[in-house]
């Protein structure tokens, strides 16, 4: 069962147990949404300008699918524990925030215990704007997932690291605003059929306004991946873009551009790459968004059988979202979700002539609903369909779920 308010991030993962993605962008145009499917701020315990918001979330639901496999029949009810607390400080200027979290989660299958997963991870970020228009943020966070593997039914244990720090002018008081950010990733797996890696990412933007509503910006960005038993590559991407506040109500935003990646072992890839972004305030009650993207993440593997498999994948993602509060305990939101995964081989893993690559379509449809029922109290359900057809049979599979629960936050 999908966390309520995080399937959708775990739905724009969803790709290949070899292929592991990484996009990269110091804009953040895009709504980032949280990672750890945590609840909402209360107003917590307060003391000066810091808030403790300790909370715990119950869930019980039905999966159809819970591995997200081919042909797969044994659907299991479960239920879902988390618990954890979030933290967030102002100064008294209000130009420094701090704010983190630490959490715990926990999935137990009825009928399906091998599914078992166990979450607990943290975040803090720091962040601090001048009275000039400078900002500058330091960002952390780990996790800690464990769980069987579904294609080994071995351990499949995955600890992550993310390190951030940037800085830049972002004010109306200049016509000229930029930026930079470094970034550092570490992962690493128990299962030995996955690949330990990490990344280093820089990158830096410059942007003019054009208007009092409009901005023009140019972006460079950098990575170097390295991982276990394969080549290290680099990745490079330059991208323009234009953001814009069309009335008060509707603004978007919408960068392309050109990516090159190349593996130290000699084989490169070419490809296009855009974000685009637009949201809509109907009304008081009602709001809309759409958003794409397209990029390329290149990548190697290590397997027993056909050794070492050189690929560049493709991914080209467009959604939709509409958010409605009828009245103010009550929320609901609708979501749908296209992507396209593109898995194209280099060399000669499929010289026997079985197939270059194969492309996968995704197609997920959501509805979710909070009723606020007290202060601390809420009540909440959710349900989703998604399906995914490809070249490659064994990738199909077709997985619904749904799921009702309590939250208690103070």
């Amino acid at each position: 069962m999908k966390k309520l308010t995080g399937a959708l991030v775990l739905l724009l993962v969803v790709a290949s147990a070899q292929a592991r993605e990484y996009s990269f962008s110091p804009f953040g145009w895009l709504t980032d949404l949280d990672m750890y499917g945590l609840p909402a701020r209360s107003d917590g315990i307060t003391w000066n300008n810091l808030k403790f918001s300790p909370y715990v979330e119950v869930l019980f639901g039905y999966d159809s699918n819970p591995p997200l496999a081919h042909n797969w029949d044994g659907g299991s009810w479960d239920v879902t524990l988390t618990a954890g607390a979030l933290l967030a400080y102002t100064s008294p200027s209000q130009r420094t925030n701090l704010s983190g979290n630490l959490f715990y989660s926990m999935d137990r299958y009825f009928q399906r215990s091998k599914d078992d997963r166990d979450t607990f991870g943290e975040q803090l970020t720091l962040s601090h704007v001048t009275p000039a228009g400078y900002y500058f943020t330091v960002s952390e966070g780990y996790v800690y997932g464990m769980g069987n593997d579904y294609y080994t039914g071995e351990s499949a244990d995955r600890n992550t690291l993310n390190l951030s720090v940037g800085a830049g002018r972002q004010s109306d008081q200049s016509r000229w605003i930029w930026g930079g950010t470094l970034g550092y990733e570490d992962t690493d797996y128990d299962n030995t059929y996955y690949n330990d890696n990490n990344a280093f990412t820089a990158g830096a933007y410059l942007g003019r306004h054009i208007s009092e509503k409009s901005s023009a910006t140019l972006s460079g960005n950098y990575s170097y991946r390295t991982s276990d038993n394969t080549s290290d590559i680099q990745g490079y991407n330059l991208m323009v873009g234009l953001r814009s506040r069309l009335s008060p109500k509707v603004t978007y935003s919408m960068e392309g551009g050109v990516q090159y990646s190349r593996a130290t072992s000699g084989w490169d890839s070419w490809g296009a790459s855009y974000n685009l972004s637009l949201g809509w305030k109907i009304s008081s009650k009602l709001s809309a968004s759409v958003y794409g993207s397209s990029w390329v993440q290149p990548s190697e593997s290590a397997n027993s059988a056909y050794g070492t498999q050189n690929y560049a994948n493709l991914y080209n993602t467009i959604g939709a979202g509409v958010t409605f509060v009828p009245f103010r305990r009550l929320s609901t939101t609708t979501q749908v979700l296209y992507r396209r995964n593109e898995y194209k081989y280099m060399g000669d893993y499929y010289a026997t002539g079985r197939m270059n690559g194969c492309v996968d379509d995704l197609y997920m449809a959501r509805i979710a609903a909070t009723l606020t029922m007290t202060s601390y109290l809420s009540f909440i359900a959710s349900a989703q369909y998604q399906t995914v057809d490809s070249d490659l049979k064994s990738n199909e599979y077709n997985e619904y779920s749904a799921a009702i629960g309590l939250r208690l936050k103070y």
